[in-house]
């Protein structure tokens, strides 16, 4: 009898098969794929940020603060007119949903005893997404509405009057920023359209031993509006404010930024490279 006929090998498979296949499963099934966007770049001291508009050919309505002012952060700073009414078509549209929601619900209970056709259901889920979809860009089209503080520190200047006219990438306002990091990356020009300010960004150092500093979190602070010509390539400007760590990076020092862009389940990662084939 050989190692591969004997009972040992057999029971081996055995406990294999039951262990590992529901775990493979369970990833599949539960698991979820991170895509993120790498760039390095390089440690520097904040000393100012300029902030700037995200809202297009728009007015500011209402300025909350002056001069000098210390702000915490996400304290709110400007506000912009509703020229597009925005926050009504919000308000429909949430309305709207909740509506779809309570229909489908109800369609769902009916769907399980086969009182509605299946094709019935799936059309009310289809327009349940959709409805799910416009409410979020109308959110985030809101949001823009507003301009808050990135963090916390104080207003250097204030640029524009209230009623004044303003456009995408307008400046609106230096917040200084003493005490804060931030890491300077280039990043191509292809990958613009997947970062915005806000998103979460895990840094690593790649010149000190990143065991005895650890890794840092941060968060796109600013993206530049034109790109520059780097090592024959077209790159933005990206900035990474470090958050608060026992052992901050020392300005100078280099540093990698994996830049969180998307988290999708496992399973349809899975499906979409058996259907692209």
């Amino acid at each position: 009898m050989t190692f591969l006929t004997s009972k040992f090998y057999y029971r081996l498979n055995q406990l294999l098969a039951v262990t590992m296949i529901p775990s493979a499963l369970a990833v599949v099934c539960f698991g979820r794929f991170h895509e993120s966007v790498t760039a390095d770049g390089i440690v520097e001291r904040a000393q100012q940020v300029m902030l700037t508009s995200s809202s297009k050919e728009t007015r500011i309505e209402e300025i909350y603060v002056k001069e000098g002012d210390l702000v915490k952060e996400g304290q709110p700073l400007f506000r912009f007119t509703d020229v597009n009414g925005v926050k009504n078509s919000l308000d429909r549209q949430k309305l709207a949903l909740s509506e779809l929601k309570k229909r489908f619900q109800d369609m769902a209970q009916l769907n399980k005893t086969g009182a509605i056709p299946r094709h019935e259901y799936d059309s009310l889920e289809t327009s349940l997404r959709q409805k799910e979809n416009e409410v979020k860009d109308l959110t985030e089209q809101a949001d823009r509405l507003a301009v808050c503080a990135p963090f916390a520190g104080r207003v250097l200047q204030i640029l524009p009057e209230v009623y004044e006219s303003c456009d995408i990438g307008s400046p609106l306002a230096s917040l200084g920023a003493e005490g804060w990091s931030v890491l300077v990356c280039n990043i191509p020009e292809k990958m613009r359209t997947f970062l915005k300010p806000g998103l979460r960004v895990n840094i690593r150092s790649t010149q000190y031993n990143y065991i005895r500093y650890g890794e840092f979190m941060g968060v796109i602070e600013s993206i530049s509006l034109y790109t520059r010509e780097v090592n024959g390539s077209r790159m933005f400007e990206i900035r990474v404010r470090m958050l608060d760590s026992d052992r901050p990076l020392p300005p100078g020092s280099t540093a990698r930024a994996d830049i969180q862009i998307g988290s999708y389940p496992f399973w349809q990662l899975v499906l979409s490279q058996e259907l692209s084939k």
